[in-house]
């Protein structure tokens, strides 16, 4: 059973906030592997896949990328390119998909199977808790008066708060979400072709609107995987 206690918290309401809001889009953007990152050697880091085997294309040598897989021998087929061809694969994909707005949008889940929806709903019942507690507080002469209209204002603005988020989200369909994608996918290419931003920065930028690129070696090509 959870209960809210009566200690002064360790950090404020917006602080809390904002770290759960950090850790979600962590989860979207590295998986299972949300914690401390290392800063990115290249662009492509962590996010293309073999075509045969499913497994991540890591650095090799002579500037190069390979199957990690076929590497350590546990996949058939060698998926060698050079990290800078295949960079310029990738970015000029993105650019075509734009173009001819053929990019298809897959809805990521939240961690443990929890969509953010959920999560600001249960967070929003909790505040709704909140209040009703305050009042029986004040009621039964816990709190002052003027203890209850502070706790009731601090709630009151973290409700409306939440309660903008769950507007915002549906008031989102799918074709809305795809043009704002594309939006902002165009505005990203420009960043990611510009030589005095870094890699680290390149890779950041790259997973906060794609899941995964596949490459295909045979077929000399790559698939490229959005999500919102």
């Amino acid at each position: 059973m959870l209960a809210d206690g009566t200690h002064e918290h360790l950090i404020d309401n917006e602080t809390w906030q904002k770290a759960q809001d950090r850790f979600i889009k962590n989860k979207m953007m590295y998986g299972k592997y949300a914690g401390e990152k290392k800063p990115s050697e290249f662009m492509l880091q962590g996010l293309v896949k073999c075509s045969s085997c499913g497994s991540t294309l890591t650095r090799s040598v002579s500037g190069s990328m390979q199957c990690q897989a076929y590497t350590h021998g546990k996949c058939d087929v060698s998926h060698s390119v050079l990290t800078a061809k295949l960079e310029e694969m990738v970015l000029s994909t993105i650019e075509i998909n734009l173009k001819h707005r053929n990019i298809s949008l897959v809805q990521k889940a939240a961690p443990k199977a929890e969509n953010q929806n959920e999560v600001i709903e249960k967070q929003f019942i909790r505040e709704k808790h909140k209040l009703i507690r305050i009042k029986e507080a004040y009621e039964n002469g816990i709190d002052s008066l003027e203890e209850y209209q502070v706790n009731k204002r601090k709630i009151t603005k973290q409700i409306e708060h939440l309660q903008d988020k769950k507007n915002i989200r549906r008031a989102e369909p799918k074709d809305e979400l795809t043009k704002k994608s594309r939006a902002e996918q165009s505005n990203a290419i420009e960043q990611l072709r510009n030589p005095d931003i870094s890699a680290e920065q390149k890779n950041i930028l790259l997973r906060t609107f794609i899941e995964k690129i596949v490459f295909d070696r045979v077929k000399n090509q790559v698939q490229i995987f959005y999500y919102y």
